[in-house]
């Protein structure tokens, strides 16, 4: 479904809002942690487990998927039955939150909307997809209307890659990204989109007007900046970002100039974020 949008119609809250669920997938591609998948399983179980003591998760779990099994693991970390509803989705990879749906608020009532933004597999992996249909899929099945953003180049309509930990949001006009991830050619999601066009969608879909852009993400990031891994706000005036104090460390520089950047960042008030450092 697709439908015109005018810009500030849709507010995205931030994770540190109240929430009603979280989405995961159950882990089955053994390829994203070589040598390790062994232990990968239970320990999603545990966090599944823990998640549902005290709010509500949906499982995606793929159609072939043997359900009695990861019941078995769930019940071996006291899960929350209750809590935890099954979907059946085919999907490439457990990494949802950059496939999955984004969720943002209508200004005027309230209303949940899925922004369903293309997904390449982080222009790295040709295995994408399943991954790709995914917020379709639960816009079905939930049936939660989404919009397809798009914007306008050149006389025509392009649908931008765009994945969930490639930026955050305070829930009130900010938002961090880094120009590794979004600018560079590397990995390059959107070939021809400039920062100016990156900020007229997100202007207009996230309801976001400042743009706080750090330079570079984490050495040996598959994603290649995201900024989930380094940076992200905590509270609508509060960052928590990562440092490395040690001189000889190859994040020590990259991280340093993101802190000076954001120590100079301020919010739609002007003001400036009070910044938390994480040691790396």
């Amino acid at each position: 479904m697709n439908r015109a949008i005018k810009d500030g119609s849709f507010i995205m809250p931030a994770e540190f809002e109240k929430q009603k669920l979280v989405w995961i997938a159950w882990p089955h591609n053994k390829d994203d942690w070589p040598g390790y998948f062994t232990n990968i399983p239970l320990t999603i179980a545990n966090i599944i487990s823990k998640i549902s003591n005290s709010q509500k998760v949906n499982l995606i779990i793929r159609k072939k998927e043997n359900k009695n099994v990861i019941l078995k693991l769930l019940k071996e970390k006291n899960y929350k039955k209750s809590n935890v509803k099954f979907y059946r989705i085919n999907n490439d990879r457990i990494w949802i939150r950059d496939s999955g749906p984004i969720y943002v608020k209508s200004k005027l009532n309230g209303k949940k909307t899925i922004l369903n933004f293309s997904f390449n597999g982080w222009s790295k992996y040709q295995n994408f997809k399943n991954d790709n249909k995914i917020p379709s899929q639960i816009s079905k099945l939930t049936k939660v209307k989404e919009v397809t953003p798009y914007i306008d180049k050149k006389e025509k309509k392009y649908y931008p890659v765009l994945e969930g930990g490639a930026f955050d949001v305070n829930g009130n006009g900010s938002i961090l990204l880094t120009k590794e991830c979004l600018l560079s050619k590397k990995q390059e999601r959107n070939p021809g989109l400039s920062k100016k066009d990156y900020q007229i969608f997100l202007k207009r879909y996230l309801g976001v007007e400042n743009f706080i852009w750090l330079n570079k993400g984490i050495e040996g990031d598959d994603t290649h900046g995201h900024i989930d891994d380094i940076s992200r706000f905590v509270s609508n005036n509060t960052i928590m970002t990562s440092i490395e104090k040690n001189k000889k460390e190859k994040n020590h520089k990259k991280l340093n100039e993101n802190l000076k950047i954001l120590k100079n960042a301020k919010n739609i008030n002007g003001e400036k974020f009070r910044i938390i450092k994480i040691p790396m």
